[in-house]
């Protein structure tokens, strides 16, 4: 069996505004779905945040925390990053290589921003990665419809754990 992980991307209270509220809330709905499956069947859930000083996305700040309603545990890991890329300059792939991962699936905000270069720089690093169908925000709904055209979907039914 490969092992598996969620990566959560930036899911983080500055995001969640009038703009993008109707697509995050569909995304919180299915990626807290998706966090059920993947610790019921003993796979990693991985947080990522971004932390931007230009952004106002710092330590301490509300801004900086992840949304109430998403459901994380003490015991999930948490990566913080600088770049859009999760993988770039932080401990991500060293950590799923140490845990034997080698597939990904990634959720969260924003489809043309962070969850694309996060997408992206799996790919790079080798990893078999797949987008989570109805996870994805985006402060466009033109743009969230472009994302999805590109790229390796599964819908949360479609995720085996065997």
């Amino acid at each position: 069996m490969s092992r598996k992980a969620l990566l959560v991307v930036d899911m983080q209270k500055k995001f969640y505004s009038k703009k993008t509220a109707s697509m995050m809330d569909t995304a919180i709905r299915t990626i807290n779905l998706a966090i059920e499956q993947f610790r019921a069947h003993g796979q990693e859930v991985i947080f990522i945040k971004h932390r931007s000083r230009r952004m106002g996305l710092l330590d301490g700040q509300s801004s900086f925390e992840l949304l109430d309603t998403i459901k994380q545990e003490p015991s999930d890991q948490l990566i913080v990053k600088t770049k859009g890329n999760a993988f770039a300059a932080t401990p991500l792939a060293d950590h799923l290589a140490g845990r034997k991962i080698s597939e990904l699936y990634v959720c969260g905000f924003a489809a043309e921003a962070c969850v694309n270069h996060t997408y992206n720089g799996g790919k790079q690093k080798g990893f078999a990665v797949y987008k989570v169908k109805d996870s994805i925000g985006s402060k466009s709904k033109i743009l969230l419809s472009l994302f999805n055209r590109i790229g390796r979907y599964k819908r949360l039914e479609e995720i085996t754990f065997k």
